[in-house]
């Protein structure tokens, strides 16, 4: 009995030191926070290993001073839903997208009368994209975003149709797909990541891992 309880000890030590030695863990699990087909795609795309659980927390529950806090609000509190037991000693990926027109929100138009009406607004206009992520490992937190910008050129109600029609983006927060056939209504977009505009920042996640302590060949 003493030997069992002595291995058991020994191993449990072992694990302790394994999951927090600091930056040369590697082999911690990853979870992304998200129901996000998209989000999941551009973690594949990088070849991250993860598994992905959904969050059903009230998105409307949570307010802020500014669409950038929001963003930054969102992404931490769908780092929080996963339930502690799951969460415990591995890496959480919360992630969450803003968009807004000088400080004013943009929400999925729901229909297509309501899309061509929030297109053609944009007019000459920059809509920002707040992108924000925030890693989790179990109660320490690093958060940070990437903002990109969307700059449109002139766009007449007949092209809105049209483009409505083409990309059907009634569940987009905006009324457009930024991976779809939206930079024909664009003069240009400007970001530092190219993931951002899909909705995650992945130019964050080295950098968000080092803050924690961890290494960042987690990613690699």
């Amino acid at each position: 009995m003493h030997i069992l309880l002595l291995l058991l000890c020994t191993f449990a030590t072992i694990r302790y030191f394994h999951l927090h030695s600091g930056s040369k863990v590697t082999n911690i699990p990853i979870i992304l926070a998200s129901n996000s087909s998209a989000r999941a795609r551009i973690l594949h795309s990088i070849g991250a290993n993860f598994t992905q659980k959904g969050t059903n927390f009230d998105e409307r529950s949570v307010n802020a001073e500014t669409p950038t806090q929001l963003a930054l609000l969102l992404a931490q509190s769908k780092a929080f839903a996963v339930d502690d037991k799951d969460a415990k000693d591995s890496l959480i990926i919360g992630s969450d997208q803003v968009v807004h027109l000088n400080n004013k929100l943009l929400h999925q138009p729901g229909g297509a009368d309501n899309a061509v009406e929030q297109l053609v607004s944009f007019s000459n206009q920059c809509v920002e994209l707040v992108s924000a992520i925030t890693l989790r490992f179990n109660q320490q937190t690093a958060s940070a975003k990437v903002i990109s910008k969307a700059y449109f050129n002139t766009i007449s109600r007949d092209m809105a149709k049209r483009y409505v029609e083409r990309d059907n983006p009634l569940y987009c927060a905006g009324a457009f797909k930024i991976e779809g056939a939206a930079s024909l209504l664009m003069d240009r977009i400007e970001s530092s990541d190219p993931n951002a505009i899909e909705g995650l920042p992945t130019t964050l996640l080295v950098p968000l891992t080092k803050q924690l302590g961890l290494s960042a060949e987690i990613w690699l």
